[in-house]
């Protein structure tokens, strides 16, 4: 998808899980990630590309 199309409200789905290395965010968020998980885009986590 094109990141600029990328904006609060926009409803996702998870398709693959990208190396978490690096990120400081709880690991209880963390580990609440899973593949095929539905949701809708609230605000941006900068530096994080997207993948949170």
């Amino acid at each position: 998808m094109d990141m600029n199309k990328v904006k609060p409200g926009l409803y996702v789905k998870i398709t693959k899980l990208n190396d978490t290395k690096g990120m400081m965010i709880a690991p209880k968020h963390l580990d609440a990630r899973k593949k095929g998980a539905r949701g809708i885009i609230r605000e941006f986590v900068p530096g994080h590309g997207g993948d949170v």
